[in-house]
């Protein structure tokens, strides 16, 4: 069993934000994520075909989901990726719904990834979550 977490961005590439507003909200994020005491780090990859730079923060109490739902809120995510101790992951709306079960979060390979809509780049190595 691994650490729980979630996955989202601060920086929505549709928000069409200039570099400068992009890295002050990053800041914010970051920020906000220390004063909350969370474990996080950035991580790169792409959601609907955009390439994101997004963070990757472990859930160490499932009574930290709901504050980090309201940040989500905060930066308009239109969704969350949640990963569980199992690896299963599932999509939730900012306010916590569930909206889909999308399978197990995995390694894969880079051109296995560049067919995705979706998937993330950690540490030299591409996830994606598949049933």
């Amino acid at each position: 069993m691994s650490t729980p977490f979630v996955i989202f961005t601060p920086g929505k590439p549709e928000l069409n934000l200039t570099d400068f507003e992009r890295d002050s909200r990053r800041t914010w994020f970051e920020h906000k994520l220390t004063q909350l005491g969370y474990s996080f780090r950035k991580v790169a990859g792409s959601y609907k075909g955009a390439a994101e730079t997004s963070y990757l923060v472990l859930v160490e109490d499932q009574e930290q989901l709901p504050a980090l739902y309201r940040l989500a809120e905060a930066f308009k995510q239109e969704s969350v990726l949640y990963v569980d101790s199992q690896g299963y992951a599932a999509l939730f709306d900012a306010d916590g719904n569930w909206l889909t079960e999308l399978g197990k979060f995995s390694e894969i390979s880079e051109s296995e990834a560049r067919e995705l809509d979706a998937y993330t780049y950690a540490d030299g190595k591409y996830y994606a979550a598949r049933s």
